[in-house]
Order: structure tokens, then C-alpha cells, then sequence
């Protein structure tokens, strides 16, 4: 009886330390992806490259739509919003540390974003977004808006580099 114990105890240990290595190789991986993702982050932020910085967002789209149209899926709106809000940010943080006809040239179609995301976010709050047609008059509108900002920062990219 006392070596059968003896043997659980000593298997409780080993699974024990299997377990923790595993977590261990789980959290050195995660940490090393997401210094990948910084290094890289700094590296566009270093060239001010703002084109890179703003990706293709349909992702979000993607999350915000399905909270329009499906009922199950009416949760992943606010995931989508916090997603462009988060980009946005980002490359508005750079825009103001350039000249002020930078500002100028992209604050009408920042502002616009900001706008639609507010109002998308309120219908969200307040459970009307599902099956909204002005809401999803509103994501289209963001769609355009989101690549006309896109092309924006390209053109600035492009002057920057002449």
C-alpha cells in the first residue's frame, strides 16, 4: 500500500513538471511572437510609415457585420469597433508629430470615422444594432471612409519618401 502511494505520488510529480514545462514552452513562445509583432510595429514607426501601420481592416468589418446581421454573434461588434479605434490611434499618434497640413489633409475623414464608430457603438449599447439597416448603411460608410484614409496615408507616405 505504501509503495503503490508512494508510486502516485511520484506520477502526480512527473505530470506535475510535464505540465509546467508546457506552460513554460507556451508562454516563452507567446512572449517571443509578440516581440516579433513590437519589433516590427517600431520598425514601421521608425520609417513612418503610415500605410503599413493601418492594415486592411475586414477583420473588424467582418466582427461588426455579423453583430447586424446574426443574433448569435451579437457580442463581436464592440470587438471590431475597439479594433479601428485601436489602428486609428496608432497612425494618429505618428499624423500629429508631422506638420499641420498633414493634420488638416486627414482630420475631415478621421473625424468621419470616429463619427460612424461612435453612433455604430451606441446601437450596439443599446441593442439596436441587430438588423439595422441604418446600421449597415453606416458600415458601408465606414468601409469607404477607412479606404479613402488608407490612401491618404499612402499619399503621405509618398511624399515623405521624396
Amino acid at each position: 500500500m505504501l509503495k503503490q502511494r508512494s508510486l502516485l505520488v511520484l506520477l502526480r510529480l512527473i505530470f506535475l513538471r510535464k505540465i509546467l514545462a508546457y506552460k513554460t514552452a507556451i508562454f516563452h513562445i507567446h512572449k517571443r511572437n509578440v516581440a516579433l509583432v513590437t519589433n516590427n510595429m517600431d520598425t514601421v514607426k521608425a520609417n513612418n510609415n503610415l500605410y503599413e501601420m493601418f492594415p486592411d481592416l475586414s477583420r473588424c468589418f467582418e466582427l461588426i457585420d455579423r453583430g447586424i446581421c446574426e443574433k448569435e454573434r451579437e457580442h463581436q461588434p464592440i470587438a471590431g469597433i475597439n479594433g479601428i479605434k485601436t489602428q486609428m490611434n496608432q497612425v494618429l499618434e505618428l499624423i500629429e508629430k508631422m506638420n499641420n497640413e498633414t493634420i488638416s489633409y486627414t482630420k475631415p475623414t478621421t473625424d468621419n470615422i470616429f463619427y460612424i464608430l461612435r453612433k455604430i457603438e451606441n446601437w450596439w449599447k443599446n441593442n439596436k444594432l441587430l438588423n439595422s439597416r441604418k446600421a449597415e448603411i453606416f458600415l458601408i460608410a465606414l468601409k469607404a471612409e477607412c479606404d479613402k484614409f488608407r490612401n491618404m496615408l499612402k499619399n503621405i507616405d509618398n511624399e515623405n519618401a521624396t
